[in-house]
């Protein structure tokens, strides 16, 4: 499965496209300030949850990040008492103006309140949010990623996937198991799945399985000495919709050089 995501990245190095920038700019250095024993304040937590939770089921490159300075005005710069004391349909209305509302925003926007509340919590208890997630990293990220959308610590609108966007955006390194990775993983035989079909590989995979990617791509990220993020990045623009989409819901699978793919076509 190795050579597998090395011809991937032969692939992507073949298109000419400047396909790590936005890591470079946006994710590597958080990762670099967590690495330095850098701490996030409070506020760069609740944009780092905001950012990741607004990204379900809305296309990225092309709606959330050419809106991000709106996203910021919108969300007060993400001071806490702010948010808790404006009500979730001022969110919701305000997003839809400028197009960057989906299908789940209403649900986001009524569980932002005790989101907050709940970054709180965890700082009252332990100092701060990082101390917290420290005593998870770096060796158990699942379990961190776990603790955030199904255990104690459960956050609104937050899934495996979800959990991982969020704790990349404050410099944990993971690789996030949505729809894209774990189909693209499946196509490779790099994870089993249960029964398949076409709803399950259009974003059905339940938390086990992608706890099982999370795993399975950190070690692929060791074995190719590159961070768990960037190969997050790697992958997800080889399949998301963008300049690439190689292997997205309609694989092109004759632009792609992996040529042992158990899935070609």
């Amino acid at each position: 499965m190795y050579q597998q995501i090395q011809n991937i990245i032969t692939t992507m190095n073949a298109t000419g496209v400047n396909y790590l920038d936005d890591y470079r700019r946006n994710v590597e250095p958080n990762i670099l300030k967590r690495v330095g024993g850098g701490k996030f304040s409070l506020q760069e937590h609740i944009r780092a949850l905001v950012y990741a939770i607004i990204s379900a089921r809305v296309a990225w490159n092309t709606k959330i990040a050419p809106a991000l300075p709106q996203i910021d005005e919108i969300f007060f710069h993400y001071d806490p008492q702010k948010i808790k004391n404006t009500s979730a349909q001022y969110f919701v209305d305000q997003m839809k103006k400028i197009k960057c509302a989906g299908q789940s925003t209403n649900a986001q926007m009524n569980g932002l309140a005790a989101n907050v509340e709940t970054l709180e919590q965890i700082e009252k208890e332990h100092g701060s949010i990082d101390d917290y997630y420290n005593q998870f990293l770096p060796n158990n990220v699942e379990g961190l990623v776990k603790e955030l959308a199904i255990g104690g610590h459960k956050l609104n609108s937050v899934g495996i996937a979800i959990a991982c966007e969020y704790l990349k955006n404050v410099g944990v390194n993971v690789v996030k198991p949505d729809v894209h990775i774990c189909r693209l993983f499946y196509r490779l035989g790099i994870v089993k799945l249960g029964k398949v079909t076409a709803t399950k590989l259009n974003g059905g995979f339940n938390d086990a399985e992608k706890v099982d990617v999370i795993r399975i791509a950190h070690q692929i990220a060791v074995t190719l000495n590159i961070g768990d993020a960037e190969l997050d990045a790697i992958l997800w623009n080889f399949c998301a919709e963008g300049p690439i989409n190689i292997c997205g819901a309609n694989a092109k699978c004759g632009q792609c050089l992996v040529n042992n793919c158990p899935s070609r076509i």
